[in-house]
């Protein structure tokens, strides 16, 4: 009887497994189709919104039926295992009448066995009262998750959250088609997976730190926002606007607990030499486009990657002052060991009319030159103008 019991309860969870996986696929349809209405077409964009009302009603239904289903089965599990050794404990003693005295020690072990199958059972029964009301969460509580896609986030360190979600994500290739990916922030990466099949995550940014954002509002989707590293850019794209100020205030916590960890481990790298006049510095040469869910979370991305990206700049600016003007130089910072032609080109660029002064407060031996602006300053001057003095 037992054991008819147990596969009849797989056989519930198999059925409402393959339920949940044919609505979740629906779902999956319906978000792409919301996602993907035009901006230019209200009526389009109150359709989907229906179709994803709906569809995301029955997807929440037919989730907490599946985990009813494997929440029950679990439940019983401990009750029914302990039930049968019970028994077969007890048949035991019953049947080896006389071997009492080797059983006898087995009295405390018994009882509380008895004990945890009763407390088992016990909490069997409030756990299914209590899922009874499971469908009332579906009325009661907003259709539009607020945060991250699973109720809420969690943290991660001090001052940290690792928040995580669904984005739309724009490839790099010719067709430039929209992918539905799990994003999340792991410290100091900006890392993304696909929903199955893939192993290991891919870390669509090493340091948030280096990044920005900005808003697409060139692009026909709503909620679109640009994620731009020194090297790349990716377009994503928002799901609501709950998750909007989720992702914003997660992102937040997440770089200012980096850029504290960063000022306390390395505090001796807060003044550095300039970079020389000869230094390149790299520029973006890639972009990915992505797509939101929806308005506010394309607001929260876009909002809480451009404090990371200013907040990664001050600190960098505070830890390494040479990579912010490359351009700017001392003119009597060449070396003994350079070569005779550029000492030759220094003194050419110092005898050049108006060059022998500052060229904002006119000091006499200025002792930076600025390559971008073709112009000579005094010390004091240029923290002025690098934007490092008061």
């Amino acid at each position: 009887n037992r054991f008819c019991s147990v596969s009849r309860d797989i056989k519930e969870v198999t059925e409402s497994k393959h339920c949940f996986n044919k609505v979740s696929a629906e779902l999956d349809l319906a978000l792409q189709k919301h996602s993907a209405a035009s901006k230019t077409k209200p009526l389009e964009i109150e359709d989907a919104r229906n179709l994803l009302t709906a569809t995301r009603k029955c997807f929440r239904h037919t989730a907490l039926d599946h985990l009813h289903n494997v929440t029950l089965m679990h439940t019983k599990k401990r009750h029914l295992l302990l039930s049968t050794l019970l028994s077969y404990i007890q048949a035991c003693r019953t049947y080896y009448h006389q071997g009492f005295d080797l059983y006898e020690g087995l009295e405390p072990f018994i009882k509380q066995l008895d004990e945890d199958m009763v407390i088992a059972k016990q909490e069997t029964v409030k756990l299914q009262k209590k899922l009874h009301a499971r469908h009332s969460l579906v009325n009661s509580e907003d259709l539009v998750l607020p945060s991250n896609g699973t109720g809420g986030s969690e943290k991660c360190g001090p001052g940290g959250r690792r928040m995580q979600g669904y984005l739309f994500k724009r490839t790099t290739n010719a067709f430039k088609t929209w992918n539905r990916r799990w994003f999340y922030l792991n410290d100091k990466q900006l890392v993304y997976r696909k929903r199955s099949g893939e192993e290991h995550a891919t870390i669509m940014e090493e340091d948030m730190r280096l990044c920005s954002v900005r808003p697409a509002l060139d692009q026909e989707r709503r909620f679109c926002f640009e994620v731009i590293s020194p090297n790349k850019s990716h377009m994503v794209q928002a799901d609501s606007e709950e998750s909007y100020h989720a992702w914003i205030q997660a992102l937040q916590e997440v770089i200012g607990a980096a850029i504290q960890d960063s000022k306390a481990r390395h505090p001796s790298d807060e003044h550095a030499s300039i970079t020389p006049v000869n230094s390149i510095s790299q520029n973006p040469n890639k972009s990915h486009m992505v797509q939101a869910d929806s308005e506010e979370s394309y607001h929260a991305w876009i909002q809480a990657l451009q404090e990371v990206i200013g907040a990664a700049i001050q600190d960098s600016k505070a830890r390494h002052p040479s990579d912010e003007h490359a351009s700017i130089t001392p003119v009597n910072s060449i070396s003994q060991n350079n070569t005779k032609p550029k000492k030759q080109m220094w003194e050419a660029l110092l005898k050049i009319p108006g060059n022998h002064c500052c060229c904002d407060c006119g000091a006499p031996d200025p002792k930076w030159a600025s390559i971008n602006l073709g112009i000579t300053l005094c010390i004091g001057k240029f923290f002025l103008w690098s934007g490092w003095g008061p």
